[in-house]
């Protein structure tokens, strides 16, 4: 079962918006040290040479970020201490909305982390559904 801690993270706010709206907003989801450490470490990774531009077909025209994968037990645990916290804070995300209403998420140890360089854009489009054509088992991202 789930052991990362308590699963208290999201406010009844962000949880009602996410029911009734389809999507919730949670403010201060992590400190700001949290924010400042994680900055710093997608610097590295990317002076690694660790980001790539996205090459899917279907996404040409949509984004021009640059991207990485990241396993959760990829992470090396001295120097990137925030990417670890902010992980571990989402990997609770589905047990805790599992808890509160019962959608029966499961969660993933895969985080895609953006970059976004001068001038980059990232259009609204929609990245999964229930429709074949767009369903790709994401239902909460």
């Amino acid at each position: 079962g789930y052991t990362a801690g308590d699963l208290d993270s999201l406010s009844v706010d962000c949880v009602n918006g996410l029911m009734t709206k389809g999507y919730g907003i949670q403010d201060n989801f992590v400190d700001d040290r949290v924010v400042e450490d994680v900055f710093k470490e997608l610097e590295m990774i990317d002076f690694e040479g660790r980001l790539s531009q996205v090459q899917q077909q279907k996404m040409i025209g949509y984004r021009t970020d640059k991207i990485c994968w990241v396993n959760f037990e990829g992470l090396d645990r001295e120097k990137q201490p925030g990417l670890l916290e902010l992980f571990k804070k989402m990997i609770s995300i589905p047990f805790e909305l599992n808890k509160k209403c019962s959608l029966y998420l499961q969660a993933s140890a895969s985080f895609h982390l953006g970059c976004f360089p001068k001038d980059a854009y990232y259009k609204k489009h929609v990245d999964g559904g229930y429709e074949t054509n767009l369903n790709n088992g994401r239902k909460v991202t």
